[in-house]
Order: structure tokens, then sequence, then C-alpha cells
């Protein structure tokens, strides 16, 4: 009978050049993810200034629909003098007031649906075609109460929201604190997206703003 011979375990070493190349590889990997991370849902959604429009037209139905309120007392117990201590602040000045008028403000926004760009015809047969661009607008069926999954197009509008009231929320607090958000719709928007987001903010808006801080310069 022949002995059993133990076949011996073969080790093939990864060539350094294949060691150099997976290590790229998985950097190449991490870089994009972080990318991604940092860019966030507010730079991959479609129609960006479109978007950021649209929340600027919830949050001022907001604060066209607000009732007046009472001051909040803040005031505590009395104390060893018989004078109660704190103070007594109008609703308006008030954080509670901030929070109510963003509290579920990117809920509201599932109330949007996305639209593809479209072709028109004029109404002579010689118009030209004119092209409606890619955009946001609310719908008139959605119903916010409804149990049903919002689509994708809805849950990126509401991301999107999400993302940009954490970017911009102490500055949007400030505005509306001191009393200085726009009273007129077009405004509020300039303000959300290209003031504070720049998400609506083009080239001929940067020049223009260029301008005027060369001739501010020039004052000086």
């Amino acid at each position: 009978r022949a002995p059993h011979i133990r076949p011996r375990a073969v080790w093939h070493p990864r060539s350094p050049a294949m060691v150099a190349t997976s290590g790229r590889s998985a950097l190449a990997l991490l870089i994009i993810a972080l990318v991604f991370s940092i860019v966030g849902v507010s730079d991959a959604i479609n129609a960006k200034c479109s978007a950021c429009q649209g929340i600027a037209s919830e949050l001022f139905d907001r604060l066209q629909n607000e009732k007046p309120r009472n001051h909040l007392d803040l005031r505590s117990r009395l104390n060893s003098k018989g004078v109660r201590e704190g103070k007594v602040i109008p609703y308006e000045k008030s954080e509670l007031r901030v929070t109510e008028l963003l509290d579920g403000l990117c809920d509201a926004m599932r109330g949007y649906k996305y639209i593809k760009a479209t072709e028109e015809p004029g109404s002579e047969p010689d118009d030209p075609v004119t092209t409606v661009p890619a955009h946001w607008e609310r719908s008139s069926t959605y119903k916010p109460d409804a149990k049903e999954s919002p689509s994708k197009g809805r849950k990126e509008i509401q991301q999107y929201c999400d993302r940009i009231l954490e970017e911009v929320e102490e500055e949007i607090s400030s505005l509306i604190l001191q009393d200085e958000m726009p009273d007129d719709r077009e405004a509020l928007g300039d303000v959300l997206c290209k003031t504070l987001t720049k998400d609506c903010r083009t080239k001929k808006d940067a020049a223009r703003d260029k301008k005027k801080q060369k001739k501010s310069k020039e004052d000086l």
C-alpha cells in the first residue's frame, strides 16, 4: 500500500502592485462616499431653484395666516418680596413663534410634485414652440393625512427642505424674531433662495453683486 502523501499548502502572495491598486480603489470609493455625504440632497434634487421657491412660498403662507397671540408670561413664582420674577415677551419676538412656523414645514412639501420639462406649441401655427422648464408645483389632490407612502419625488423635496432648514435655520429665525421677513412672496423667495442658499442665484445676480461691492469699495 502506497503511503498517503498530504499535499503541501501553497501560498500565493499578492504582488505589491495588486496591493497598491486595491488600496487606491478602496480610497477612491471612500472619497466618493464622502463627497456624496457632503453634497447631500440639496445639491442632488432636480429643479433645485423651483423646489426652494416652493419652500419659500409655504413659509410665506404660514406667515400670512398667523393669528394674533397673547404675550408669553415667563415670570416665575413670587419672590420673598412678593414680586414675580421673569419677563413677559411678545409672541412675535418669541422662540415659540419660530418653532411653530417652521415645525411641519417640510412635511407640507410632500404636497408638491415634480413636473418634467415640456414643450408647448404657440396659439398660432407660426408661433414658436415654448419650452416650459422642469419645476415643482403644489398638487391640488394631495391629502397630507393620507396613509399612503409618499412617492420618491415627494420624499426628495421633503429631504431637501430638511437640509435647507438645517443649513439656514439660524438666519431664518433671526429674520423672524427681528420682524425682518419680507411681506412679499417673491421677495421672501429671493432671500431664501438667492441670499441664504444661493439655489436660485444666477450668473447675472453674481455679476450685479460684484459690481455693487466694487462700487462700495470705491465710495469708501
